[in-house]
This record gives structure tokens, sequence and C-alpha cells, in this order.
């Protein structure tokens, strides 16, 4: 390919993975690009759809490394911390909260309640996301414990990212959802909830949460883990592709070699890794998945907390409101201020990148000579397809259900994340 580097494709010729000097794309059927580039002097950015982020190291007083995201999601900047984990080679990070709760918290969170709770606060039903996922997921009529409010909370979250990730990079987001969440599942999603409270009452109760001690998701343990930005995966000797909000099991067991685990698919909303298969996940995806679902709870934690005594939920005892700082805290450095250049800056470098291997022969037995014909641009294609040929639009325009492109000389329609129109 131009420049160096290496290129996968698809049967149908278009390039699925591109890596070169620093830059790495992925480009997955039917749902959101991403593209990974090593700036210099350790700066990392990760863009995919109309979000990503921003990655840089700083260390503690402690003495201890950590890595900071400066996170650009519908529209708004933000902050995580995570600490850095070698695993067989492979750099891992794992969540590090900025802050914990009083010990007690976490035990009143994954316990019962004495009177089930009917919540009234949610509001789901008149957004547009829960019109499109509704039919998956019903919240719970009444709660039990503050642990199966932060179920309906994660679950919530996780839909909502998907459907905005969706719409923002100009994908469909019908309803084709088969059948309803299974009670069985939710309860799979709700113990992982308290298995999550259970972690974060340790780390509170000896503050040793900062403390690298090997990866929680490796942790043999059953997990069930809610996918929140596309991932490639391998099922039935294939390529395949696991999309936003679909739903895996993982034994939690370190893989017998390599760093790919097998996970078993419990709901795929594309069926690209059919439901019921075997499909093998890197470990540094497998965590990354159970860290989102960690910063999902906290979040819920935080609006619990905010929430007592209304809407139905019982007031907490003064005890349990408190808050200790993580010993990061002070050292974590501000939210930068050019995320959102960066991210859009990345993408079009993937979207170059994709553009210049989507006209190689690979495979080819010509002596490495470039016969192929350059991709056309035609009704029916998607958003990433026009962007691989075309690179970032000059500005784009949402009305209704359509998405529009401006290029220089050209304006591409799309509807339902297929191209419908091109002047």
């Amino acid at each position: 390919m131009p420049g160096g580097g290496t290129a996968r494709y698809n049967a149908a010729g278009r390039p699925t993975e591109i890596r070169r000097n620093g830059l790495t794309v992925h480009e997955v059927p039917g749902g959101v690009r991403r593209t990974v580039i090593e700036r210099p002097g350790g700066r990392t950015v990760v863009a995919y759809g109309h979000g990503g982020y921003v990655q840089n190291g700083f260390v503690s007083r402690s003495g201890q490394n950590y890595v900071q995201r400066s996170y650009y999601v519908n529209g708004r900047a933000y902050a995580r911390v995570y600490r850095p984990y070698e695993y067989r080679g492979v750099m891992v990070h794992v969540y590090a909260p900025p802050r914990y709760y009083a010990p007690g918290f976490y035990t009143y969170a994954y316990n019962p309640w004495r009177t089930p709770v009917i919540y009234g606060g949610w509001g789901w039903q008149a957004t547009p996301w829960f019109g499109i996922y509704g039919g998956f997921f019903t919240p719970y009529p009444v709660y039990t414990s503050p642990a199966l409010w932060l179920t309906d909370y994660m679950i919530a979250a996780s839909f909502q990212t998907a459907y905005q990730m969706r719409l923002e990079a100009g994908l469909s987001n019908g309803n084709n959802f088969s059948q309803p969440m299974s009670a069985e599942l939710k309860q799979q999603i709700a113990n992982e909830v308290e298995l999550g409270l259970q972690r974060q009452e340790r780390e509170a109760q000896g503050m040793n949460g900062n403390q690298a001690s090997g990866l929680p998701i490796l942790d043999n343990r059953p997990h069930t883990l809610q996918v929140y930005n596309s991932v490639n995966a391998m099922s039935q000797g294939r390529e395949c592709t696991l999309s936003e909000s679909d739903i895996i099991e993982f034994n939690g067991a370190a893989p017998a070699d390599g760093v790919n685990a097998n996970v078993f698919v419990r709901y795929s909303r594309q069926q690209d890794c059919p439901i019921n298969s075997i499909a093998s996940v890197p470990v540094d995806q497998l965590q990354e998945m159970s860290n989102h679902m960690v910063e999902t709870m906290e979040q819920g934690l935080a609006d619990f907390q905010r929430n007592q005594g209304r809407n139905g939920l019982p007031p907490l005892p003064p005890a349990m409101t408190a808050t200790t700082q993580a010993e990061f805290s002070r050292e974590m450095p501000p939210v930068e201020s050019d995320v959102q250049t960066e991210l859009s800056r990345a993408s079009a470098e993937g979207a170059a990148a994709l553009g210049e291997a989507g006209v190689q022969l690979v495979g080819s037995d010509n002596g490495g000579r470039n016969t192929a014909e350059p991709p056309t641009l035609t009704l029916g294609q998607t958003q990433q397809q026009v962007m691989s040929m075309l690179g970032e639009p000059q500005r784009r325009a949402l009305v209704g259900s359509k998405v529009i492109l401006f290029y220089k000389d050209m304006k591409i329609t799309l509807e339902n994340g297929l191209v419908t129109d091109i002047q």
C-alpha cells in the first residue's frame, strides 16, 4: 500500500484494517470506524465516530504511573484515569476511580432494601433512544435493591451511548431486536454490577485501588459484559464484529495461550458474531468493556446519591455520603482543550489511509503492481465507504432522519446510514 505498512481486505476487496507508521484503522462493517494514532511524546489519539479520546501519561506523588484520557463524546469533553498494566506484551489499561465512597455505602448498595422501591425519575419513554432499544430493554417495575437500580442505569446508559454514536456516524438506528432481554440475562448483568460494587468496597476499605495487582477481568469469575464500542473478533473460523450494545459472557480465566479469550455471545444485534456462538476477543478489549461498565456504575452511584430521598428513593444515612479522593487526584492534568480538533484530524488521517488502500490489490500475482480500479461512489454505500474515498466532509447537516455531507463540489445525502442522493 502507499506509504508502506499493511492492509487487510474483505471479500469484496474493501480495506478493513490499515497499519502503518503508528497509525491503525479498523473499518467495522455496519459499525463505527476506529482510528488509533501514536503521536510523538507518548501521546495516543483514538477516534471513533464523532468521539474518542487523547491519552497522555503522568506520575503521581507516590511514583505510580497513570494515563489520563481526555474524552470527547456527545459534544462534551471530560477526563478519566487508568493504571497501565502489561499483560503478555500488551499494554492493558485498568480504570482508576478518582474517589471512593464510604465502605458502608457499597455494602448498602448491593444489599436489598426492606421495602421495594418504585422509582419515578427515569423519564426514558419520551426519548428517541428508548423508541429503538425499549423493545429489548424493559426497566424493572420495582427495585428491591440499589444494585438493581444501578443495573437499569447502566444498561440504559450503554444504549444511549450506542444510539448517539450511530446517529453521529450516520448509521442506521433501526429497530432490529429479535426478542426482549431475558430475565436471566438481565440478572447476569445485575450480578456484574454487584461484583463491581464489591471490588470498589474492598479498594475503599484498604485504599489500595491504585496498586496494580493484575487485571480485574482475569479473576476466574464469570462476567457478563456489554459492548460499548465495536470490536473485531473471530467466530467459527471467520472475522466478525461485536457492535455497540451486544452482550457477551466471559469466564474470567486467563487464555491458555496468547492474549485472545473465548467469550459466549449472548446477544448480537447485528448478528455478525451470531448469538450463542463462541468468539475470540482480545483481553485488552474485555478489560475496556469492564472499565466502561465500572465507569458508568460510578456515574450511577453519584446520581444515586444526588437523587436520594427523591422520586421514590429512600434517603441515605449521612455517614454514607462521605467520599475520599484517590491519591493521584491532585496530579491529574486538566482536560485537554483541543480534543475535538485532534479527533477530527485523526479521523481524516484514517479516512485518507483507507482511501489509499482502497485502490490496492492484495494477494495478486502481478508483482505488486496496482491494477485495481479506483473505488466508485454509488447509491446504497455507507458513510464509512464515502469517507474512505473522499475523506472528511467540509461540513455536515442533520435534517430529520437524513445526514447531508458537503464536499467542495459535491453534496451527498444519506438516510438510515446509506447514500440516497449524490449531487
